[in-house]
């Protein structure tokens, strides 16, 4: 179970961070839910429009990013479902690669409730509480958002 579910959140950022053609919201429940600072989505064509909208904007604005997830704790919620925890540390910029930062964009709690489809771990719901923000962070996460 555990190595299924780090192949599921592995796979989510690599789809985020280099705006795969695999859809993001493919790895969510019909009735999933992401939450992220002021970003509060609920259902795979919410989600699946704010990231297309995002990967257009990222693109015109040349700006990447690169999340990496570590201390992944899964607790077993039954034989189809599990409860995440791990923390995430985003690195963000605008320009050429490569890019210099001075500290991640955010560093933030991942909380994400997962189940088993016929398609594989899927996410239920996911949640992102920013415990530290640098000079790059993205706008939604930000307490003026």
């Amino acid at each position: 179970m555990e190595t299924e579910l780090a192949a599921l959140i592995a796979d989510y950022w690599l789809r985020v961070d280099l705006r795969s053609a695999e859809p993001v919201d493919a790895l969510y429940t019909e009735d999933g839910a992401f939450r992220a600072g002021a970003l509060d989505l609920h259902g795979r064509a919410a989600i699946k429009s704010y990231f297309a909208k995002r990967n257009r904007e990222q693109a015109a604005l040349g700006r990447s990013t690169r999340h990496v997830q570590t201390n992944l704790h899964v607790q077993p919620l039954g034989p189809d479902r599990a409860l995440c925890r791990s923390t995430v540390l985003v690195f963000a910029g605008t320009g050429d690669l490569p890019l210099q930062t001075p500290t991640p964009a955010t560093i933030a709690d991942a909380e994400d409730e997962c189940v088993r489809s016929p398609d594989g771990w899927r996410f239920r719901s996911r949640r992102l509480t920013a415990v530290f923000i640098g000079p790059t962070v993205a706008g939604f996460v930000s307490p003026s958002a």
